[in-house]
This record gives structure tokens, C-alpha cells and sequence, in this order.
């Protein structure tokens, strides 16, 4: 078959501002990034579609952002691109075997490991970069060291862990440049990464 790619220029599409969660952040964020990007080389930014993730609000924010990204699930598309994002919503397992059935695993690993390219994670994406999940019996991308653990409640916090909860021990720098210490971030998952991984670790939630 033959892989979905959806273009999405979002060049010069006009915008009414609208105040989503804590406007300055997002008006640094975007600042951020116009900064980051001057005089950059041509920014290719793909967003892996793998059957598993809300794509919806991915791209509603990448729109918002102005960042221009095709969806597509090519390995070749991955190896052209200049930065990747791995988004994912439901099982470790059914994730992880949608991207060895897709031939993304070496894609994705050249990308970060041979050519250090940007990558971001997001949700259970973020969790298919470590080695495994208690979730399942598959093993992850690998890229990072340490196992995903199961969230237990303790009384004082729910599981699944839904909602915002501030977000300490982060350097304001890169993804986090113009967010406050101590910044709220939304949460909605069942799993984590238990303790602090050398390496690995860039922020805490308590």
C-alpha cells in the first residue's frame, strides 16, 4: 500500500490571536521559534502518522505556530527530513509494531543516531523512544535507556494522571525557552519514567 502523506503549507495563511492557555507563552513560543528558524537551512519537519496517534491537535497547533510539516508514514520521506516528531495515543505494543510493520525503526534511528537530527516525542511517542513499557512485551526505539513504568495512586494523585500539573527542574532553554520555572504543562497518561535516567532526563513532575 501505498503510504498517506498530507501536505499542510501553512505559509502565509492568515490568523485571528487566540488565548489558548497562558497567552505570553505562547506569543514566546512563537517567537522562539521565528528566532530559531532565521536564516536556517529549509526546514523539513515530518510528523510520522503510525494509525495510532490524535493527529487532529498535533497539527492544529503546528498551524497555529505557523510551522509548515507534511504527515506521512515514508520511510524516505524521514530520511529527507531536517526534523521529525512522533506523536501516538492507545498501547505501547500496538505503537510499536505498527512502526517495525511501517519500516520506520531504522528510518527513525538514522535520523536521531546517525545524523542527530531533532526529534520530539510527544506522548506515548516520547515513551517509544526508551527501551520498553511495563504496558507491554515489545521493545521500544531504544534511543533513550530506561523502562516505562506504570503511575500508582497514592491518594493525593489519580491514575490515570489527567490535567495540569506544574513542571520543575527544567533549563529555560530550547523546547522550554520564554516558559516561567515552575510552568503548568497538561498531562494525560498512565505511565512514566520511574526515578531520574542519566541522559534522559530534561524536567520532573511531582
Amino acid at each position: 500500500a501505498v503510504p498517506r502523506v498530507l501536505w499542510d503549507d501553512a505559509g502565509g495563511v492568515r490568523r485571528r490571536p487566540r488565548s489558548l492557555g497562558e497567552p505570553g507563552d505562547l506569543r514566546e513560543a512563537r517567537r522562539t521559534l521565528a528566532a530559531s528558524l532565521h536564516g536556517a537551512v529549509t526546514v523539513r519537519l515530518v510528523v510520522l502518522e503510525m494509525g495510532t496517534a490524535n493527529l487532529f491537535s498535533l497539527a492544529s497547533a503546528l498551524r497555529y505556530l505557523g510551522v509548515p510539516f507534511v504527515v506521512t508514514a515514508d520511510p524516505t520521506a524521514v530520511a529527507d527530513a531536517t526534523h521529525l516528531i512522533l506523536p501516538g495515543v492507545g498501547a505501547f505494543d500496538a505503537a510499536a509494531q505498527q512502526l517495525e510493520a511501517q519500516g520506520l525503526v531504522a528510518a527513525i534511528r538514522e535520523h536521531a543516531v546517525g545524523r542527530r537530527g531533532p526529534l520530539l516525542g510527544v506522548c506515548l511517542g516520547m515513551q517509544l523512544l526508551f527501551e520498553g513499557s511495563e504496558e507491554g512485551a515489545r521493545p521500544g526505539l531504544g534511543l533513550l535507556p530506561g523502562t516505562l513504568s506504570r503511575l500508582h495512586s497514592d491518594g493525593r494523585h489519580r491514575v490515570p494522571h489527567v490535567g495540569f500539573s506544574p513542571v520543575s527542574g527544567f533549563r529555560q532553554t530550547g523546547l522550554f525557552s520564554g516558559f516561567n520555572k515552575g510552568a503548568s504543562f497538561y498531562f494525560t497518561h498512565s505511565y512514566a519514567l520511574a526515578g531520574d535516567v542519566p541522559g534522559a532526563n530534561v524536567a520532573h513532575c511531582a
